[in-house]
């Protein structure tokens, strides 16, 4: 449809949508109850499910995700990216599904998953996970490259799936297969609050508003003066400098994986730096501008 339709509500007519998630050729639902649907499908010759549900399976109506996994379970969130989705469950547990390719679904292989299947959770072990951040880059006829970050209860971060930036932040450059606990000097004395997972970097947010950025270099989007890439996560001194506390922030990005950020401080100011080639920084020009700007 070229024009804004409803959503046939036929399947949840009982039930109260919370929040959406739209991902390559495949959307989400996830309801007040904890219930999640899902609708759209794959490619007519793919051997991969993108709906959580069995391969080469196109739904055009928004249907409840059923399987022996999940029975029983609420989800409190779905991230989707690309053509891999994550499911958080109330009780702090991650399930994944989609293309497995190199580990990123972090069951620790590399099988295509058709259904919600969870999580690898050996170095999570009893911790509650709170927050997902996921991402999908670089699109290719073998799929493309992902990582997600997790975030537990207790300020802990994991991460998994494509390191080859140095995005993970682990202080390498070796892919993940499963959950790896992501801890560094730079963050001593710090509680983590916000994660966020683009293009191929990752950043974070403290309690305190500070901000880390790390992973590849690219054309000097981080914002450090250099294109060299970063594999631990490091104190944006560039936005520290402004002197505001942050409180949320994103990454986006091109289909080259090129990465822009933007950042929300606790007095609703806006800035915004990276890649601008379409003006996504939104400062009213197409320029790439690699220090943290105020949007107004």
């Amino acid at each position: 449809s070229l024009i804004p339709m409803y959503v046939d509500s036929t399947n949840y007519k009982n039930d109260r949508i919370k929040s959406i998630q739209a991902s390559y050729r495949s959307s989400f639902l996830l309801s007040n109850s904890g219930k999640v649907y899902s609708f759209g499908g794959s490619y007519a010759d793919s051997t991969i499910s993108y709906l959580g549900r069995t391969a080469k399976r196109t739904i055009s109506r928004p249907t409840l995700l059923e399987h022996s996994n999940i029975s029983g379970k609420t989800f409190t969130k779905v991230a989707a990216a690309g053509e891999r989705t994550f499911m958080l469950s109330d009780e702090g547990k991650v399930y994944a599904f989609g293309l497995g390719m190199n580990g990123y679904l972090g069951t620790g292989d590399s099988l295509n998953v058709h259904v919600p299947t969870l999580i690898d959770h050996t170095n999570i072990g009893s911790k509650k996970i709170v927050e997902i951040s996921t991402t999908s880059n670089k699109q290719s006829g073998t799929g493309a490259i992902s990582h997600t970050l997790l975030l537990a209860e207790d300020g802990t971060l994991f991460g998994f799936g494509d390191n080859s930036t140095g995005q993970l932040g682990l202080g390498d450059f070796n892919n993940r297969m499963i959950a790896t606990e992501i801890s560094h000097s730079n963050l001593s004395g710090k509680t983590i609050s916000k994660i966020a997972a683009g293009a191929q970097n990752s950043m974070l947010i403290t309690t305190d508003g500070t901000v880390y950025i790390w992973g590849n270099g690219g054309n000097g989007e981080m914002g450090y003066g250099n294109t060299n890439n970063v594999n631990v996560p490091t104190e944006a001194s560039h936005v520290t400098a402004l002197g505001k506390q942050f409180i949320a922030g994103d990454i986006g990005q091109t289909s080259t994986a090129d990465a822009h950020f933007i950042l929300i401080a606790s007095d609703s100011s806006v800035y915004a730096f990276g890649e601008n080639s379409d003006g996504q920084l939104g400062l009213g020009n197409k320029t790439d501008n690699y220090t943290p700007t105020k949007i107004t």
